[in-house]
Formats: structure tokens, sequence, C-alpha cells
């Protein structure tokens, strides 16, 4: 898939991978959606080298912890934007054991990394027009085929 010309949404953009994808995606011709959470200053700095290659890029802040923050961010993306791919890269991985680890810690981690995904492939797909392909890469943590002992 060539990136000219592409829409790609990349979640937990501002940092890490998710800055290296988005700066590569800007550097074949792409624009980037960059998604961050408490990153601003990070995703403003990544805006800008984005733009300084020559393409556009948009900033959303949400919280794929809390499910308002997640609708408001899916239904402003995909209601301004015709998006050709989506990167989910955004993920936690709190340091926990088994001791003190508690309900929350597990729904908030569930949230984040499966649920919040799930609902951004699923809105993806319905704001495909018929006929229109689109792709999707799903970013893992080598911790999902090794867990740690925590």
């Amino acid at each position: 898939m060539s990136l000219n010309n592409k829409k790609v949404l990349v979640t937990g953009a501002a940092k890490r991978i998710g800055r290296i994808l988005s700066l590569l995606i800007a550097r074949q011709g792409g624009d980037v959606l960059i998604h961050h959470n408490n990153s601003i200053v990070e995703a403003k700095s990544l805006q800008s080298e984005i733009q300084e290659i020559g393409q556009k890029a948009v900033i959303y802040q949400a919280d794929f912890s809390e499910s308002e923050s997640t609708e408001v961010f899916i239904d402003q993306v995909f209601s301004h934007h015709e998006i050709d791919a989506v990167i989910n890269n955004a993920s936690i991985f709190s340091d926990l054991d088994w001791a003190t680890t508690d309900i929350e810690d597990w729904r908030k981690h569930q949230t984040v990394n499966l649920e919040t995904p799930f609902r951004i492939i699923q809105a993806f797909a319905k704001s495909l027009g018929e006929g229109k392909k689109g792709r999707i890469i799903n970013m893992l943590d080598w911790r999902a085929l090794k867990p740690g002992p925590d």
C-alpha cells in the first residue's frame, strides 16, 4: 500500500515506536492523526516534525482507560477524517504484582490494551465506504507471548 496522500491514525503516537512509525508514514507521503494520552509536548514536537517533512498532522488526546474519553475520540476522528489505515499502538503495562493487583487494575489493562483497539477497529471498518479497503496494524508487546513473573 502506497502511503502517498493516505491518512493514518496512530494511537500512542507521541513517543517511542508510535513516534517512529508516524515519522516513517510522513516520510512516505502520508498524513498522520497523532493520538496521545498525557504527552502533549511530545505530540506537538512530532506534529512539527511531520509538518517540516511536508505532511499534515492532527493531534487528538484521549485517555483510553475511560470509556467516555474513548467515545469522544472515536467520534471526533471518524466524523472529521477519511482514514486509510489504523495503527493501534497505545498500551499500558503497569508494574503490578499478584499480591496487590485488584480487579480495577485488571479492567484498566483490558480496556486500554484490548477493548479500545477493538472499538477503534469497528469504527474504522464502519467508516470505510463500500468497496474501499483499509489497513489495520495492531501492535503487541513481547510480554503477550512471554509474560514476566509480575
